[in-house]
């Protein structure tokens, strides 16, 4: 990775940003989640206490489900920004730091730093996506923006309050008041809401599906009343040890916002210009699917007459998939799997046991998000069809001649 040209002459000579180390590759940048660690008030004698922070984010934020389950799906990069003084300005006095950290005007005294700069750094990281986790050892509390999460010291609990709000735009389920809650116009959330009808809340499907301790409960983003939210404190963001199911599933529909189920094919999927596959001998086809930490993406495969489906168009290099529920294939699937491995399942078609035509090779990846042992999927409602991909081949064969 480099950092952009532009991006050092912006900064100039004395704030000069060094290039990102990776801290955890855990596949292609172009298919799974970057997020690029930064710290502030870290003089250059403090430069081993955040790579030590930095190696250990990605634990940390594996402590909590379902980022335990889908941390395979994460990139981790650090960019070693040096301070030349600790601290954080407020109360009178100010500190040269590489993020301008401050204490901002609240009760509780929660620090941010120049957001902006952070976004500067962040887009010249080649390949990085819009995500910051933002350290400040010196600062109390945090606060979070799209994208960007601002942790005072390195408190577990701030960095997941924060990041469930930047990644995946969840609010807090504390009534507790805050200077920074509780405050202003309702923000819509997955796991909030202004109104107390069971048939309009975000959740609603979640209530309709009976599931235990979900409800609508009064006492929500800083409000003791007018706000509502799913469980009855049993949630990370009131308090709780855990998210509940509705933050849950917002997070894993965040996650295949930005990840496609599909991680790679051999040969290449049509859409990318190429003509039907001229197939004579047996041909072997494979795709990769991603691999959660303890359940398996499906696999099913169809070959069907080039007139009765129309798949969709794979993505070219660089291009984001298209979303939306698949069409259904009304036949019965030609196979179907879930174990390969390392995420690989493979099929071959034998043409001489075909007739003359044309063909579509159709293969489909969901994740079903239906773990061992639970009740219910981790997910209930897919609206956007964000965990289901698919890539096809149009195959001809030809006749005797």
């Amino acid at each position: 990775m480099t950092l952009a040209p532009f991006l050092l002459a912006l900064l100039g000579p004395q704030n000069a940003v060094p290039p990102p180390t990776c801290v955890l590759d855990n596949g292609p940048s172009d298919n799974r989640i970057d997020v690029v660690i930064l710290g502030d008030g870290y003089t250059k004698k403090d430069q081993r206490a955040f790579d030590k922070l930095a190696e250990d984010v990605p634990d940390i934020l594996a402590r909590e489900e379902p980022l335990k389950e889908y941390a395979s799906y994460f990139n981790f990069h650090k960019v070693n920004l040096i301070s030349a003084e600790e601290g954080v300005d407020g109360f009178g006095r100010t500190y040269d730091t590489a993020l301008d950290a401050r204490t901002m005007d609240t009760t509780e005294g929660h620090v941010t730093v120049d957001i902006e700069r952070v976004r500067e750094i962040v887009q010249g990281v080649e390949r990085a996506d819009d995500l910051a986790l933002v350290y400040v050892p010196k600062g109390i509390l945090g606060v979070h923006y799209p994208g960007i999460t601002v942790i005072g010291a390195r408190d577990p609990s701030v960095t997941f309050t924060g990041w469930a709000g930047s990644f995946a735009s969840l609010a807090s389920e504390s009534s507790i008041s805050s200077s920074l809650r509780g405050q202003g116009e309702f923000k819509p959330a997955p796991n909030i809401a202004d109104v107390n009808d069971p048939k309009s809340v975000p959740w609603a499907h979640w209530l309709d599906a009976g599931v235990r301790g979900v409800g609508v409960y009064q006492g929500a983003d800083g409000h003791l009343k007018g706000r509502f939210k799913p469980t009855a404190g049993k949630c990370l963001l009131d308090n709780d040890e855990n998210f509940c199911v509705v933050c849950r599933e917002a997070f894993i529909l965040e996650i295949y916002r930005r990840v496609d189920p599909i991680d790679g094919c051999v040969p290449e999927a049509f859409g990318r210009g190429s003509d039907a596959l001229e197939a004579a001998e047996p041909m072997e086809f494979q795709v990769t699917v991603m691999q959660p930490e303890s359940h398996l993406l499906e696999v099913r495969w169809w070959l069907l007459p080039e007139d009765d489906v129309s798949p969709r168009a794979a993505p070219g290099e660089g291009e984001p998939r298209a979303t939306g529920p698949l069409p259904p294939i009304q036949a019965k699937p030609f196979k179907e799997s879930k174990k390969g491995k390392k995420g690989v399942h493979k099929l071959k078609v034998d043409p001489r046991k075909l007739e003359p035509g044309r063909y579509w090779l159709v293969v489909r990846a969901e994740d079903t998000t239906k773990l061992r042992k639970e009740k219910f999927p981790w997910v209930l409602r897919d609206d956007e069809g964000l965990l289901q991909s698919e890539r096809a081949w149009l195959i001809e064969v030809a006749g005797d001649s």
